[in-house]
């Protein structure tokens, strides 16, 4: 049987990882989904904050994660899954699945915009916040401690910044640079067939080729029009409302994000 291989994209978030598993379920042969249940958002934090062994960790991901890519590379289809939470998990992604990386990158710059129009990331009063009740607080402990599944929060995501960093722009500033050197270390123990790098900003219709080349599928054009009309069609578009362009910071918040992330801005090709 023709066994294909698994997927995932790798991204911080807000980078347009969901548009581009829409994008790509369009392909006849590729089942490609967002953040599919059950969620990895507990499993994704433990791998990272290492309270957990990697043994309990992998465990619980393959249990919640095999049966479904079993079936779809059983129907000879590709599996691509999309979710920041694999960014984490992406060592014990490889070993369970011999999968393959695609890595979805935004302008650091723009990702921290967007999390400050996010009430919920880093709120300056955590405990005081709606969604941060006692209730939240201690599913939140069951989730982390015995990854188990009770209820969904966002606070998974949102890593734990060294206390040095004490407002929300250096938070997420820090939380961009921090998931993004995640993946590029992991991604720098892969053979170079294993992994492919992907700059949001330039997602057009030649690297929709590219990237169907590299999962290895059948292309045409009608494929790649029907993949550009979902790309362009606004999933999950941020519409910034309050927060103003970064050029347009105070000078000290522009400094506080160059020192926190401009080494990784640079990798990535923004500088």
């Amino acid at each position: 049987m023709n066994v294909k291989r698994q997927f995932f994209i790798l991204s911080t978030g807000r980078a347009g990882s969901k548009m581009l598993a829409k994008s790509l379920a369009r392909h006849p042969q590729v089942f490609a989904i967002h953040e599919p249940l059950p969620h990895l958002n507990a499993e994704a934090f433990a791998y990272w904050n290492g309270h957990l062994t990697e043994k309990k960790i992998k465990k619980s991901v393959d249990n919640k994660r095999s049966k479904l890519v079993k079936q779809v590379s059983n129907n000879r289809t590709v599996y691509i899954e999309s979710s920041h939470y694999c960014s984490y998990l992406a060592p014990i992604l490889d070993e369970l699945y011999n999968s393959k990386f695609i890595f979805l990158y935004r302008d650091g710059r723009n990702f921290v915009r967007s999390g400050l129009e996010r009430e919920n990331w880093y709120p300056e009063k955590a405990f005081k916040h709606p969604k941060n009740g006692f209730g939240e607080i201690l599913r939140r402990q069951i989730r982390r401690r015995f990854l188990i599944d009770v209820g969904y929060s966002w606070d998974d995501h949102q890593l734990i910044p060294p206390k040095m960093y004490t407002s929300r722009m250096e938070k997420i500033s820090w939380l961009w640079n921090e998931i993004n050197s995640e993946i590029f270390e992991f991604l720098a123990t892969l053979p170079a067939d294993k992994h492919m790098f992907q700059k949001l900003e330039n997602l057009n219709r030649d690297a929709f080729k590219e990237i169907v080349s590299f999962i290895d599928v059948e292309s045409s054009d009608k494929i790649l029009d029907d993949m550009i009309s979902v790309s362009t069609s606004g999933v999950n578009k941020t519409v910034d409302r309050r927060v103003p362009k970064f050029d347009n910071w105070p000078t000290t918040d522009r400094e506080k994000f160059w020192k926190i992330s401009g080494n990784m801005m640079e990798k990535l090709g923004y500088v």
